[in-house]
């Protein structure tokens, strides 16, 4: 069970990253350079050493995941931005 744990755990964190991003994207922010892409690259490089590793399968099933979850947040968000810049344009 510790290493559901340990899993739950780590996506929560990834969850929270994506959540940071969302809401800096949504306010027009550059999001920091400790983001999404540099903690799965990290999990990935960390994957089979020491005692609290991650199975790959598990690391690449969160980042695929929440990675498409985070890309098509991102992608709404920046949908927004733009209508609310055009409506702004307009009038």
């Amino acid at each position: 069970l510790h290493h559901y744990a340990l899993w739950a755990q780590t996506a929560i964190e990834v969850i929270e990253i994506v959540e940071r991003e969302i809401m800096m994207e949504t306010n027009n922010r550059i999001a920091p350079q400790k983001g999404f892409d540099y903690i799965t690259r990290a999990m990935e490089d960390d994957d089979g050493v020491g005692p609290n590793t991650l199975h790959h399968t598990i690391i690449r099933y969160c980042c695929d995941v929440l990675g498409a979850l985070r890309k098509e947040a991102l992608n709404n968000v920046r949908r927004e931005n733009d209508m609310k810049i055009q409506g702004i344009r307009t009038s």
